[in-house]
């Protein structure tokens, strides 16, 4: 899968997170940049769903529906066997999913499609900004695990599938 972020979304986190860390230069953006990501990435992982707003190429074995990572934004372009198609597909933004006609038939589907929060709530920003800021000052393999803080800021957020 490719993901490429928001840029605009980005900036907007890294300055929040020098300002958390009351960093007041830009020298150490590309450490924390790298930090920021890593620590939203670990958030999405806790809570199900994509934080930051991003672009997401993939390619999936064909079936009659595919999941895509959620919260859908949308869907951009839909690619069987190669074959861009205009039709004989539905998007459910709600459920994240892409939905084949019985017509439309392969063996793979390539699907360019956004995702992420429109507005980043607040206290999973905050939750992000302190995992970004302990990862920068333990640089370390030392942190063993979310700190509880940001753990809790994010536990009302979790994204349960059933199956």
């Amino acid at each position: 899968m490719k993901r490429t972020y928001d840029e605009g979304v980005v900036a907007e986190c890294l300055a929040r997170l020098r300002g958390h860390l009351r960093i007041t230069t830009g020298d150490l953006d590309q450490e924390l940049r790298a930090k920021l990501l890593a620590a939203v990435r670990a958030a999405e992982n806790q809570i199900g769903r994509v934080i930051v707003r991003s672009d997401f190429t993939d390619v999936f074995v064909f079936s009659s529906s595919v999941t895509l990572d959620a919260p859908l934004i949308s869907v951009r372009s839909v690619k069987v066997d190669g074959v861009l198609l205009s039709e004989g597909y539905t998007v459910s933004r709600s459920a994240g999913t892409v939905t084949f006609g019985s017509s439309v038939t392969g063996s793979e589907a390539e699907i360019d499609w956004e995702a992420g929060m429109e507005q980043i709530p607040d206290d999973i920003m905050i939750a992000v900004l302190m995992m970004a800021a302990s990862f920068f000052s333990n640089p370390m393999d030392s942190v063993m695990s979310l700190p509880t803080a940001s753990a809790n800021l994010l536990r009302p957020y979790r994204h349960y599938e059933v199956r």
